[in-house]
């Protein structure tokens, strides 16, 4: 009797020890897992942020060269109907990572997506991240003359905070030096 309870001990304490094993290989598998997950978000949130900011480049470069761009005229010159440029208008490289981006004109009734007429395009940004994955980020922006110069958030006409523009907007981007242009989402 004393052998049988010595057996039954031995086999109760392999049980366990496999139960444990297996839950023990269950939450590493877990973990594992988990940190995969974590590192493709890490990867996903890089690409998103350096497309972004591939956007903002946009902005910075097409408030900069509105004058010299003729107006946007050689930077719309490959532009058609809902649909981008196969090159790219311009490229970057943020933390690293290629980011492409395109500009196109909006439909701004004239039916000519080569010129623009109401200061606003569309600019898309694709950003590949290290595994190869593409994120894009799209924008419709408007260009606000006086931006850094001061005073054409206010309104039209005459008086306190306001700007004395015209409301035409192309007049005043004319008039407006290349340093006092500010980009943004479309309103």
């Amino acid at each position: 009797m004393l052998w049988n309870n010595r057996g039954i001990a031995l086999i109760s304490v392999l049980l366990i020890t496999a139960v444990m094993l297996i839950i023990s290989s269950l939450l590493a598998h877990k973990v594992i897992q988990s940190t995969r997950m974590s590192a493709q978000q890490g990867l996903k949130k890089k690409s998103h942020y350096a497309a972004a900011t591939g956007v903002e480049e946009a902005r910075r470069q097409l408030a900069l060269g509105y004058h010299s761009a003729s107006a946007w005229g050689n930077i719309l010159s490959a532009g058609t109907a809902r649909a981008y440029p196969l090159t790219p208008t311009f490229t970057t490289t943020v933390d690293n990572l290629a980011v492409r981006i395109f500009v196109r004109d909006n439909n701004d009734g004239d039916g000519d997506y080569t010129r623009d007429n109401d200061l606003r395009v569309y600019v898309l940004s694709e950003a590949q991240g290290p595994d190869n994955t593409r994120t894009m980020v799209e924008a419709l922006s408007f260009l606000k003359p006086g931006g850094s110069a001061g005073g054409y958030g206010g309104q039209y006409g005459q008086g306190a905070a306001k700007t004395n523009r015209s409301n035409s907007g192309l007049a005043d981007v004319m008039a407006a030096s290349t340093t006092g242009y500010d980009i943004s989402d479309a309103q």
